[in-house]
């Protein structure tokens, strides 16, 4: 409490003051509040180019998949038809089979990182991003905590018994 505003056997009007309590470790979260939501207001077109950028990745993965599975098939026809006088070994026809599982490996492997960036950018409440609408709720609550740092008289009346003093 760092002031009392009544004294005893007085008479108060609604909404006139009480007393304060010190608002600054209030100040300092509703502080704390604002700057989280700011940055995750800036985190959301972030996600949009993350999103973008992983869709793009996933396009290459998938051409790289496509031109490892055209070499591998490629080696495999060639191996095949050459028998004996085959102009590639098997290790040659291996490499390329291992080369073309490994790309449909990182295919899976880009097509979840798309998803997982789609499903966090996508992921609202009323057209908000969850993370902003969330922090948006705190600052909410702090900001009414910081208010409540004046306390008021909630109707007309006199104060009779005074326990509270400053400190």
């Amino acid at each position: 409490v760092i002031s009392v505003e009544v004294q005893p056997n007085t008479q108060v009007k609604q909404g006139d003051v009480l007393f304060r309590i010190d608002p600054i470790p209030f100040e300092a979260v509703v502080k704390r509040k604002r700057a989280a939501l700011i940055a995750a207001e800036q985190e959301v077109p972030q996600l949009a180019a993350a999103w973008e950028s992983a869709k793009a990745n996933v396009e290459r993965v998938n051409a790289d998949k496509e031109r490892n599975k055209s070499a591998y098939e490629r080696y495999e026809n060639g191996h095949r038809k050459g028998g004996a006088n085959s102009p590639f070994t098997a290790l040659e026809l291996d490499n390329k089979r291992q080369l073309y599982l490994a790309s449909e490996a990182q295919l899976m492997v880009a097509k979840s990182d798309e998803l997982r960036v789609r499903l966090a950018y996508e992921s609202n409440i009323d057209g908000v991003n969850t993370k902003v609408a969330g922090l948006q709720g705190d600052l909410d609550g702090a900001i009414y905590d910081l208010e409540q740092t004046v306390v008021r008289a909630p109707a007309d009346g006199v104060v009779t018994q005074m326990a509270l003093r400053r400190g």
